[in-house]
């Protein structure tokens, strides 16, 4: 180390000014000779298809140049995980091309089957747990040790629906010649993009050039390739050059969303009390919803952590889903699996700490144990170290003064997690008032990556993955209502304002371990951190995400 001359230094960004000045160029910039300007009406409800369309008005507008149908998924089909059904209006430009698309007179089949309401989906779930599922980990008897323990500890936790809300929306501008193609567009899977435009047209993927500008946010919606599919199809159309744009309400009621998924956990202690078994299920969308060919093995990955903590630290334990078919398009959300089980398992540990009246810092110690690494089967595997998540957590607990006496109303909660390679943990301290006003106090981050390569680098993705759980935790949700998606904007899908972000303390732990990746960690123990503080406070346990208006209303039986 002490010839490092790079690793190790605080460096900033070197193009921050361009990206804070509008001079750095996204994908939603570019621009060819001859490209003409695509939106699409979208059918509103899932898997639906265009029953009839009437393009005569908006043929008639200015700057409009073709109308073209899309076809919706069709099993087997190169696009069919990747498509919903549609109408594009190609312009001269992006004005043109929308007032076209709100001319259109479009009549949409809604598909019989599919979930159209949040409550129809919760309904689903809670009757699907009542059936066994797939077990992706079991250790010991988990039942035997229950029916043995001196004491039972139950809860559900509900995860809402999640989109993915980039600041960027979705947009691909390509060139189709008959035996080459240009594509410029924000990525995460460019290589997918590849292989797609090639089973879509036949163009050898040698030939096939792809741009990458800088991607104004990801965070898994680009993973998908939809929106190139679409370029593609309305290219092929149209014989010409053509950009595919989306609105911001395009992007939020099409999205592949983080799914719904309820969290069913069970614990039992023994006399003394100890933990003495753990059994976690999980109702949500497979992963195999809308993806030919996978093995149903694999559907539970993403939504079922068989080996995060306190798998390996309690004898007999149960990692298990349950498939529920809600008909929404599912897809990787940032720390997909770590975001949708972390708040259910952090959450509960700190119900299970209060039922073996002992203090949930040390219960979490305690089960930690020695200094060890457990198998690891997930990102950022093949071990997980008990130490260095140990270490992080005394980290944010001593930072925060965690155990002090606070005034009333006042509460400290604490949570961590391994994600991807990296140990976070997060304490926070809130405040809520008599008319459940809630107030982050004050909020610390503590993080180990190994070795640490920018320091300034780290810090920034801490505070920005810690404003981003806030803002999950207490406002974001999707919801569907008359087999539709409800939200539509940032109004009603309220991101974190300024003014209720907290200054966020970091902490970095350098440990000697190899580097790993610091992109999805600093999210996943932000909303159960905040879950125990607000239970500290008021003695009101938060199990349904988001928080919202709950603490200004009455509260609901355990």
């Amino acid at each position: 180390r002490s010839e490092y001359r790079i690793i190790g230094q605080p460096t900033r960004v070197a193009d921050a000014r361009d990206i804070v000045t509008g001079v750095a160029a996204y994908g939603i910039d570019a621009a060819i000779p001859s490209a003409l300007t695509a939106l699409i009406a979208r059918c509103p409800y899932f898997d639906g298809e265009v029953a009839s369309v009437d393009e005569a008005q908006a043929r008639r507008v200015p700057g409009v140049r073709q109308v073209v149908r899309i076809p919706g998924p069709r099993a087997g089909a190169p696009l069919d995980r990747n498509l919903a059904a549609g109408v594009a209006v190609l312009a001269d430009d992006f004005w043109s091309a929308r007032k076209g698309r709100e001319a259109l007179r479009i009549t949409w089949t809604r598909p019989s089957g599919a979930a159209d309401s949040s409550a129809a989906l919760e309904r689903r779930a809670t009757a699907a747990l009542a059936a066994s599922g797939k077990s992706a980990r079991r250790d010991g008897n988990p039942d035997e040790a229950r029916n043995a323990g001196a004491r039972v500890v139950e809860a559900v936790y509900v995860m809402p629906l999640l989109a993915h809300a980039t600041m960027e929306p979705p947009n691909a501008l390509i060139d189709l010649k008959p035996k080459s193609a240009l594509l410029i567009a924000s990525l995460q899977s460019p290589g997918g993009a590849s292989q797609m435009i090639h089973a879509m047209t036949g163009i050898g993927r040698t030939d096939i050039e792809i741009r990458l500008p800088r991607v104004g946010g990801g965070f898994g919606r680009r993973l998908q390739n939809d929106f190139v599919a679409e370029a593609v199809l309305v290219a092929q159309a149209a014989g010409t050059p053509v950009k595919v744009m989306w609105t911001r309400e395009d992007d939020l009621q099409n999205d592949f969303y983080r799914p719904f998924g309820l969290h069913q956990l069970r614990a039992s202690l023994d006399a003394q009390g100890r933990l003495t078994s753990w059994a976690h299920r999980v109702a949500a969308t497979p992963r195999k919803y809308r993806a030919a060919g996978m093995e149903d093995a694999a559907d539970w990955v993403g939504c079922v952590d068989p080996d995060g903590f306190p798998a390996g630290c309690v004898a007999s334990y149960l990692a298990e889903f349950v498939p529920v078919d809600f008909s929404i398009p599912r897809g990787w959300w940032r720390a997909p699996l770590p975001t949708f089980c972390a708040f259910a398992v952090e959450s509960f540990l700190d119900e299970v700490a209060l039922a073996a009246g002992t203090d949930p810092l040390s219960l979490r110690l305690d089960l930690l144990g020695a200094s060890r690494e457990l198998p690891y089967r997930d990102h950022g595997g093949p071990t997980l170290h008990t130490g260095r998540l140990g270490g992080v957590l005394n980290s944010a607990a001593g930072a925060i003064g965690y155990g002090r006496k606070l005034p009333a109303g006042r509460g400290i909660g604490l949570a961590s997690h391994f994600t991807h390679g990296g140990y976070a943990a997060h304490a926070l301290e809130v405040a809520v008032s008599q008319a459940g006003a809630l107030e982050v106090v004050r909020c610390v981050c503590a993080a180990d990556v190994g070795e640490i390569v920018n320091p300034l680098g780290l810090e920034a993705q801490m505070m920005g993955a810690t404003l981003d759980g806030l803002s999950t935790a207490l406002e974001l949700e999707i919801t569907v209502k008359d087999g539709r998606i409800e939200q539509s904007n940032f109004p009603d899908y309220r991101l974190l304002r300024m003014a209720a972000a907290p200054d966020v303390e970091v902490r970095l732990l350098p440990s000697g371990f190899p580097p790993s990746g610091a992109g999805e960690m600093g999210i996943p123990s932000v909303a159960p951190a905040l879950a125990n503080a607000i239970f500290a406070a008021t003695g009101r346990r938060i199990r349904r995400l988001p928080v919202g208006d709950q603490l200004k209303s009455p509260a609901r039986a355990s």
